[in-house]
């Protein structure tokens, strides 16, 4: 397909070994070769110094879909934040399966972690999933998940951790206004699903949990699209009753503030701000 000048695609290309890495640089610059993969440490061999591949690709990040997306063709409010993960979409035809499935979801959740992990050669630890867990629970700062662990390392080995699954992909970190980064699940549906792990450990108890905290991820999400379209920076206010915090510039000038209050989502899927 190449030679003839066509696109071909090589899906998961993580799980490709490394051996067969010349045969498709030999294919170059014929056609179009597209790898995809859900790893990011084959992004870093691929374009490493020593990589045959090297110069031949160029990155393309692919995040969860965007929720004025979802937004547009469900018209759901709650149910787009939870179906921006595509995975989860087969299994919650409304908000409250996410709450009713818990267990199930959860156990497939710690499995698809896991599996991460393991593409990118590292092995989810309990110190690790401890931490994701803490991270779902509500702990956004390195100092509380320190100290929530109980690590030899203190504040240090808690920054690391977090930064480490931050570049996995498993987290994400926006800066807080003053000083520091707060960290939350990167996917909205995961987040609520680990929610669930953390609070009331339905994998091992099969508990059903009483409440999901959407508003807390509705209001992340809603932050995250508007500082896409005011072309802002989302950052993090420890006020409860700020949920959107956008800022312009360096050093947190042009400063935006907005409750959710004052944000309406029409059934089109328009958002109106009043």
């Amino acid at each position: 397909m190449l030679r003839r000048g066509g696109i071909a695609v090589v899906d998961e290309f993580q799980r490709l070994p490394p051996k067969y890495w010349d045969l498709v640089a030999s294919w170059a610059p014929s056609g179009l070769l597209i790898a995809a993969g859900s790893s990011y440490g084959v992004v870093h061999k691929v374009f490493d110094k020593s990589s045959p591949l090297l110069g031949l690709f160029a990155p393309l990040h692919i995040d969860i879909m965007a929720y004025e997306d979802v937004l547009a063709q469900v018209g759901d409010p709650l149910l787009s934040v939870i179906w921006r993960d595509p995975w989860v979409i087969p299994h919650v035809g409304k908000a409250e399966d996410l709450r009713l499935k818990a267990r199930d979801l959860a156990l497939v959740a710690r499995g698809l972690i896991g599996e991460v992990f393991a593409e990118e050669e590292r092995v989810l630890t309990d110190t690790y999933w401890r931490a994701i867990l803490l991270v779902a629970e509500g702990y956004w700062k390195s100092t509380d998940v320190a100290g929530a662990l109980g690590l030899k390392g203190g504040l240090a080995s808690a920054s690391s951790i977090l930064s480490k699954l931050a570049k996995m992909g498993e987290l994400r970190a926006n800066p807080a206004l003053g000083r520091g980064r707060y960290y939350a699940v990167r996917s909205p549906a995961l987040s609520l699903i680990l929610y669930t792990e953390a609070k009331y450990s339905v994998s091992d108890l099969g508990a059903e949990p009483a409440e999901l905290p959407l508003g807390r991820e509705a209001q992340f999400t809603v932050g995250e699209m508007l500082a896409s379209y005011f072309g802002g920076v989302q950052r993090h206010s420890p006020r409860e009753d700020i949920d959107v915090v956008l800022t312009r510039g360096g050093g947190g000038s042009g400063l935006l503030k907005l409750s959710l209050a004052h944000i309406q989502v029409a059934r089109r899927g328009r958002l109106w701000l009043s």
